[in-house]
């Protein structure tokens, strides 16, 4: 038997391991982290948007979702984002996140026009990304390992990890992402990590506190 469960709990819908008192964890595209980082948005102030260097009403494919916290910073933007995700709990977690933001704050229009320009996708974008999206950008945010002394500020991502096991090979993610049409994708790495692509090379980095954007560009 598992130990991980999908439930729902005050109104969301979470994952939950058995044995760990951080558990669960859900999607919240409102708390009041995610609000204050919105609030300060701009391409300056986030290096992820820097790295893009597109622009609002552009597409951008998130091929690795997660959460979804790099999906709602793109589409907050102004970004339209395909967001994919293999795993069908995180995904049905995606949903209800959405549901959850546009039922609690759709009057709003920045919020409408977010959660509007989300396209959410139960895929595997290592093998089906369509150039029908017409995107122009990637992001790939591979699952990588969360050191000791950061598990009180990553408990979701540790359990992720664990639930996930080892996630989508960045080199197959790249090759999709270039064989479909995209110009530009940006893979997010720990600041000093030392792995290494096995055909490409980031055309350059951008550097942040704790973690690295490879820039990679294909036309």
């Amino acid at each position: 038997m598992s130990r991980f469960s999908l439930q729902k709990i005050e109104g969301r819908l979470c994952l939950a391991e058995r044995g760990q008192p951080k558990s669960p964890i859900s999607v919240d595209f409102d708390s009041p982290q995610l609000r204050a980082r919105m609030k300060r948005l701009s391409a300056r102030s986030e290096l992820l948007l820097k790295a893009l260097g597109g622009k609002a009403g552009e597409t951008v494919v998130d091929m690795t979702t997660g959460l979804g916290t790099d999906t709602w910073l793109l589409a907050t933007f102004g970004y339209t984002v395909y967001a994919c995700e293999r795993s069908p709990t995180l995904y049905a977690m995606l949903e209800d996140g959405l549901q959850r933001i546009r039922q609690y704050h759709g009057d709003l229009s920045q919020i409408s026009d977010t959660a509007s320009n989300i396209r959410l996708r139960n895929l595997d974008s290592s093998s089906s990304v369509e150039s029908s999206w017409g995107a122009k950008y990637a992001v790939i945010d591979p699952m990588f390992p969360v050191k000791k002394k950061q598990a009180l500020a990553s408990g979701d991502m540790q359990m992720l990890q664990r639930f996930i096991g080892r996630g989508e090979s960045v080199d197959l993610l790249l090759h999709a992402a270039k064989a479909q049409g995209i110009k530009r994708a940006v893979v997010k790495r720990v600041l000093r990590s030392r792995q290494r692509y096995a055909r490409l090379e980031p055309l350059y980095s951008l550097e942040g506190r704790s973690t690295r954007f490879d820039v990679f560009q294909f036309g």
